[in-house]
């Protein structure tokens, strides 16, 4: 599974809308409605260990993802299980992010607000990922 900045994952792009998404992953483990926003629609896929959100103000597009995929990859290199600091020095090095740390008792997460992404990091490595169209003074912007 292809992550890929700003657009989405593998051939899951920012902007669909669920039932796109539906076409294509087919019926989802679990449906639920965000605790903290009830204009978000979160499709949960087990197997796929895949979360996608939908924006309900925004007609239902696809606008957030979070994934512990163990094959879930960017540039064709794993992310997930893979050590923090080579995915920010090898994976992304290309890219050259700044990202934001935010400590939690028993992990950390490193944000790049840029492409909106955030990993999640325990015992050194990456356990999930998340990946959200950005906000751009508070608006979406949607790929093309």
């Amino acid at each position: 599974m292809e992550l890929y900045l700003k657009q989405g994952i593998e051939n899951l792009k920012f902007g669909m809308t669920e039932f796109q998404c539906r076409e294509i992953l087919g019926i989802p483990d679990r449906e639920v409605v965000d605790s903290e926003n009830d204009e978000i629609n979160i499709l949960e896929y087990y197997e796929l260990k895949l979360r996608l959100s939908f924006y309900l103000d925004e007609n239902n597009r696809f606008g957030y993802l979070r994934s512990a995929n163990p094959e879930l990859s960017f540039n064709n290199q794993k992310l997930i299980n893979s050590k923090i600091q080579f995915v920010k020095d090898v994976i992304f090095r290309e890219h050259e992010l700044s990202w934001e740390v935010e400590e939690y008792d028993f992990f950390h997460t490193q944000f790049n607000q840029e492409n909106w992404i955030t990993l999640h990091v325990e015992y050194g490595v990456i356990t999930e990922v998340e990946l959200g169209v950005p906000l751009v003074n508070e608006k979406h912007v949607w790929p093309e």
